[in-house]
Order: structure tokens, then C-alpha cells, then sequence
């Protein structure tokens, strides 16, 4: 083998291993908000787990942004609450799907069957207080329980940020009478899963694509997950619960940071974060 053949396969070896590296192992994510400070910065270029509760095939080919069948091989564990979660966003409020394939980065506050609820800011699950991450950033700012804000999920709930729930984290195969509580705080997530308007409400009865209905059992498991900057932070308060099949690994590592609105690039690396594990 001469030398430009020997060469050529070590590159054609490189790309191989970074293809499949991209398909099934590592993410990597350049974070754009400041919806995770302190834990992860603007700035920060972190790797994402994709082994972390499951083995998958992707669902876009690598490099090309196309979109292919996602097939699910197996699971081997479930995220749990203060994982840090890369997961595909569900949506707008009102979307049943979402308008583009975008990733978002959130802790785990409740997984399926549990009751979180926040009050004055300070967020239980299961009726214990949640502990504060240890570099979560936000302000003392309390809205008052009875400002409700038109921006909160479930559309229509006289909720706020700071005052939210108690609202129980539907699990797969979890029924629940049909009733006005449930409709008001179910109606969206049941109409994501029937891809489609399919409950509604009419003189005193509830039905499901037109067929009148007493309860519903949920098909899916679902997380509620927040950022650790609260005061500013776009998550399950406003636009929903993350369906599990969405969650695509646990936040590993930040293998880069940099500040970028300092314009020069030495100057604006953050050499304390560079290799620094995510918790």
C-alpha cells in the first residue's frame, strides 16, 4: 500500500469513527440561552450522552440535517429527577407538533406519576421541597398566586411561574376520570398524543374522536423539567410536559466555553470550564 493509500484510510477512518460516534454515541451542542446558569453557560460547547437511557438509531443523517425514520432498540434505564436532559421540544403551548426539530436543555424536576407543584417560587415534588442545584441562578423576584399569566401551561389554568400545579406527571398506562379538573389540565397533552383536536367537551359530556368518554388511559411516559436560571428560563411552566421518546441522553460534559461577546477569541475563553463534568 503506498503512502497517499495509506493516508486516504486513516482519514476515511477518522470520518467513519466520527460518523458513527455522531449516529449513536455523542451529541455535541453549542448552547445558545442563559436558561441553565450557572450549571451550563451561554457559551458553552457541551457532548450529550446518547447512551445515557437507551440505544437508538438517529433520526436525521449525520452532517445533512435529513430527517430518516428513528428506530428504537432498546432502553436500560429512565432519566431521573436532576438529570440534566438533551431532549427534542414538543412545541408551542398550542402546537400538537412542533413547527422544526429543535434540541433544548432542562433539569428533571418530576418523571411519570409524580405531583409537582410550586409555591412562592419554592418547587415540591411529592410534597417535599426540591432542592435548590447547587449553581442554579435566579432572583428573589415572587409573583403573587393570584397574578395569573395568560404564557402558562395548561392554557386557561390561573397559574403562574412561581406558583404552579399541583399538577401529576401523566405515566404510561396511568387512567384518570374525565372530569372538568382533568380536562383543563390534560386536554393538550391528550390531543399530542391523538396527533390531533380530539377531545372536547359539549353539553355536559366529554368525548375522544367523537366517541363519548368517562376516563382516559395516557400511552406515554412523561418529565417536567426546568432550567436552573427559574426567572429566566423557557420550560415545562410554559409549554408542557417532554413525552419520554423525545429525551435523547443526559448532558456529559462542556469540552468548550467561551464568553463571545467579548469579540476577541483568546480573551473570551473560559479556561475554568473547559472539560468540566455536568451535575
Amino acid at each position: 500500500m503506498g503512502a497517499y493509500a495509506h493516508y486516504a484510510m486513516l482519514i476515511l477512518s477518522a470520518v467513519a469513527l466520527t460518523v458513527i460516534l455522531k449516529l449513536f454515541f455523542i451529541e455535541a451542542f453549542q448552547i445558545p440561552t442563559t436558561s441553565m446558569e450557572e450549571t451550563i453557560l451561554a457559551g458553552d460547547f457541551i457532548l450529550v450522552n446518547k447512551l445515557s437511557y437507551q440505544l437508538e438509531t438517529p433520526n436525521t443523517i449525520p452532517f445533512l440535517g435529513v430527517q430518516i425514520p428513528r428506530w428504537h432498540i432498546c432502553d436500560w434505564s429512565e432519566p431521573k429527577q436532576n438529570d440534566v436532559v438533551c431532549f427534542i421540544y414538543p412545541g408551542e403551548r398550542n402546537e400538537l407538533t412542533p413547527s422544526e426539530e429543535t434540541f433544548y436543555l432542562k433539569r428533571v424536576i418530576a418523571t411519570p406519576g409524580d405531583t409537582v407543584q410550586i409555591a412562592s417560587a419554592v418547587v415540591s415534588v411529592n410534597g417535599k421541597i426540591l432542592p435548590i442545584p447547587p449553581q442554579a441562578q435566579f432572583g428573589e423576584r415572587k409573583l403573587n398566586s393570584e397574578e395569573a399569566d395568560p404564557r402558562i401551561f395548561p392554557e386557561g389554568l390561573p397559574w403562574n411561574e412561581d406558583n404552579y400545579g399541583p399538577l401529576v406527571i401523566p405515566r404510561k398506562g396511568m387512567t384518570i376520570p374525565m372530569n372538568e379538573v382533568a380536562f383543563a389540565r390534560y386536554a393538550q397533552i391528550i390531543n399530542r398524543e391523538a396527533g390531533k383536536q380530539a377531545i372536547k367537551y359539549r353539553d355536559g359530556w366529554y368525548s375522544l374522536s367523537g366517541k363519548i368518554i368517562s376516563s382516559y388511559t395516557f400511552r406515554r411516559d412523561y418529565y417536567f423539567v426546568m432550567g436552573d436560571n427559574r426567572n429566566n428560563s423557557y420550560d415545562s411552566r410554559f409549554w408542557g410536559l417532554v413525552p419520554r421518546e423525545n429525551i435523547i441522553g443526559g448532558a456529559m460534559l462542556v469540552y468548550f466555553s467561551a464568553d463571545l461577546d467579548r469579540g476577541n477569541l483568546l480573551k473570551s475563553i473560559r479556561w475554568n470550564r473547559v472539560l468540566t463534568t455536568i451535575h
